[in-house]
């Protein structure tokens, strides 16, 4: 009997570069609800993968020894990719290598993962297939037929929150009624596609013979790609590479996958953090023995972005921010916050040697990594308000719990 072609509920258009991407992206679509390990090593093999074929198309020459990590900064040094392009690969390719292993790795982070994963794969569908691609709103699986109330509660959570996350505040009504009746029939369809994937892929079992046929069939793409590249002429392939550039001018991330972003960074770095979770009207609040980052936390007449507590000291006030916004400015922002920053009942006072603001340390972030020092749109910016004469600067990486109750204490 043969096995039907795969479907997916975000990666169809994948099929158009071959079975073997597609088969990639649908296994890691399909468990990843149920089992998150299995798609951060799809993932994984997916990145590789869409990665090396965009060497191909661009002609880099790739050695045998070459390892994943060496390929991503061929294709960054090319511009072919760009420097927040390059960390979500690196990001797929960590994942990937701890679930195969170590194991482990939990559902929402699956869920981001796959997310990314999507958006890398419609760069390259755009880069290589057709620029003018625009892909409809990223949909969550169904809920599972066996899934306990606990996760059928978490992944309702997960598609209503996620959704709105992705629309932006200036958005119109017209728009934002527009974008909710896309998202609820691409929703209504996302049912009967699963359905067809989870059948399709109990008849392409994952064999040992399956995956060695994979692996050739993505060589044979490779070299496929090669040969053309190598035919085309000069003027053909600088189109091609600019083509790729110009797609990969026009990724970026919604806020809040921003704040995915950054949420991640802060649990790498011993933080507490979940913004679309660990939120003051969601009933976090700061306690003892625990790191936290609290997020839409009360600050005068509006909210911060994040607090930072050290226990139940608040520590510092962060600014989150979609891409290609100045974060040295945005840090003004989180400064308003602090002069009008009132304790609630469950914080302690402060340690803070000067008093005369409660929340002097100050943090912008949208989630791109450091790229240089006097680069106001990558990495993780920082002020403190006790020192007029310290002009705010970039961070290679958040502080961790312990680094940042010292700079509390200094006086510096």
């Amino acid at each position: 009997m043969q096995t039907p072609r795969l479907q997916s509920l975000n990666f169809a258009f994948l099929g158009d570069h071959g079975d073997h991407l597609l088969e990639y992206a649908a296994r890691a679509e399909r468990y990843v609800l149920d089992d998150p390990n299995t798609t951060f090593i799809k993932l994984r093999q997916l990145a590789e993968e869409l990665a090396e074929l965009a060497a191909a198309y661009n002609t880099l020459c790739v050695e045998r020894e070459d390892g994943f990590s060496d390929l991503l900064r061929k294709l960054k040094r090319k511009d072919i990719i760009t420097r927040e392009m390059a960390d979500i690969f690196h990001g797929l390719r960590k994942a990937g290598n701890a679930a195969a292993h170590e194991g482990g790795g939990t559902r929402q982070e699956a869920v981001r993962q796959l997310r990314l994963a999507h958006r890398l794969a419609v760069w390259f569908h755009q880069a290589f297939r057709d620029p003018g691609y625009r892909p409809g709103p990223f949909v969550l699986p169904p809920n599972p037929r066996q899934a306990s109330p606990k996760l059928k509660e978490e992944l309702d959570r997960l598609r209503k929150e996620r959704w709105d996350s992705e629309r932006r505040a200036d958005e119109t009504e017209d728009a934002l009624r527009k974008a909710r009746r896309e998202q609820e029939a691409a929703e209504a369809r996302a049912e009967k596609t699963y359905v067809a994937l989870a059948a399709a892929l109990e008849l392409a079992e994952e064999t040992e013979a399956r995956r060695a046929g994979l692996s050739k069939q993505h060589r044979d793409r490779v070299a496929d790609v090669q040969a053309g590249a190598a035919r085309a002429t000069a003027q053909e392939q600088a189109a091609l590479t600019r083509q790729a550039r110009q797609a990969a001018e026009l990724f970026d991330l919604s806020e809040g996958e921003a704040r995915e972003a950054i949420d991640a960074q802060l649990r790498a770095q011993g933080w507490e953090a979940d913004s679309i979770v660990r939120t003051w009207q969601k009933g976090a609040r700061p306690q003892a023995g625990r790191n936290q980052a609290i997020a839409f936390y009360p600050a005068g007449d509006g909210y911060a972005d994040y607090v930072l507590f050290c226990g139940g000291m608040i520590a510092a006030i962060v600014e989150a921010k979609r891409r290609n916004i100045d974060l040295r400015k945005a840090l003004d922002e989180a400064a308003r916050h602090s002069h009008a920053y009132q304790p609630q009942a469950d914080e302690c006072p402060t340690n803070a040697k000067d008093h005369t603001r409660i929340v002097p340390l100050l943090f912008a972030s949208n989630g791109r990594p450091f790229a240089s020092d006097d680069d106001t749109m990558h990495g993780v910016w920082f002020q403190d308000l006790r020192n007029n004469d310290a002009a705010p600067h970039s961070l290679k990486h958040w502080p961790t719990p312990q680094e940042l109750i010292a700079m509390q204490e200094c006086t510096e």
